[in-house]
């Protein structure tokens, strides 16, 4: 379902949650990509607030089970203010509001120092979000933090995601369909990879830096909040270490090693991950692969390198 309110209903829509026409709208998301639309909502005298209003199932509910484990635990992340339902269905949550700009945005205004700090952040913030709790059972939940399928082995939750996604992905004609079906045919023959995993944590889904949000302060750059809990849910941490990889440490010794020095402040990493870590980096190629070709081409891209760049670890 692809939102498409004009202007006006999103206006209205507001109003009547705040009760008030004492407000303005910015769009603050990446509305091209049809999967949530989100708003700066700005108000006399007021602190700012975020409307998102989501298009997806499920989506709003991982949210609000993600942010109130997290309330209290250190984790900068958004507070949740009101939440409900449009007359046409759409869920929309109303949190707080973070000043800061997108940290993929800033990179290069950083120097190499201040990024190896902010790797170092990075890694703290994340280990505070892995640390906050162990669950027992993998996969979806409700926003009351309940599981919808009771998946008690992790092996169970990997497989039916999977399999979900490749379904998706075998129902385009994409123009990479060799090296893709080679692809699938490696994740179906080494599922057995992710058998030792056997702790669910509370696992982002999406951690990287288009939603890491950072200002100045002092002349440094600090992590002002960590954004999009939408794919949020009790999984495997370590598909939050080998997306952080992907984006940012192969081949760079520097940036792995601040990031892990932030991150073992709080949990340490099993030596059996990198072993993992190529057969991980295929998966999340396949899953990008699988909804990007049309809404996102560059990001399709993106994944077409990482399958291949597991070709070359391997």
């Amino acid at each position: 379902m692809m939102l498409t309110y004009t202007p006006d209903v999103i206006h209205a829509h507001t109003a009547s949650i705040l009760g008030s026409n004492d407000f303005g709208l910015k769009p603050i998301g990446n509305h091209e990509l049809g999967r949530h639309l989100v708003y700066q909502v700005t108000r006399t005298s007021l602190a700012p607030l975020v409307l998102k209003l989501y298009c997806k199932k499920n989506r709003r509910a991982r949210e609000i089970a993600s942010l109130n484990l997290l309330a209290n635990t250190g984790v900068k992340c958004a507070v949740i203010v009101d939440a409900g339902t449009f007359p046409d269905g759409t869920e929309w949550l109303l949190s707080t509001f973070f000043p800061g700009k997108i940290l993929d945005r800033v990179w290069d205004q950083m120097s190499e120092e201040e990024k190896q700090r902010m790797f170092e952040a990075m890694g703290n913030e994340l280990g505070k979000v892995h640390r906050a709790a162990t669950f027992p059972f993998f996969g979806h939940w409700n926003e009351k933090g309940e599981s919808l399928h009771n998946f008690q082995h992790y092996f169970t939750e990997f497989v039916r995601s999977s399999e979900y996604v490749i379904r998706h992905l075998q129902s385009q004609k994409l123009p990479d369909q060799v090296l893709l079906n080679r692809a699938v045919s490696i994740i179906r023959k080494n599922y057995s990879l992710i058998d030792s995993i056997q702790v669910a944590r509370l696992t982002h889904h999406d951690y990287d830096g288009r939603n890491i949000l950072v200002n100045q302060k002092g002349g440094q750059w600090k992590i002002s909040g960590i954004i999009d809990f939408e794919q949020s849910y009790p999984g495997n941490r370590e598909i939050d270490l080998a997306g952080i990889y992907a984006r940012y440490l192969m081949g760079d010794a520097n940036r792995e090693e601040s990031f892990f020095r932030g991150y073992q402040k709080h949990l340490g990493v099993e030596e059996s991950f990198y072993q993992r870590l190529p057969y991980y980096l295929l998966c999340k190629g396949v899953v990008i692969c699988s909804w990007t070709h049309g809404q996102a081409p560059a990001y399709y891209e993106e994944g077409i390198r990482l399958i291949e760049r597991f070709h070359s670890l391997v």
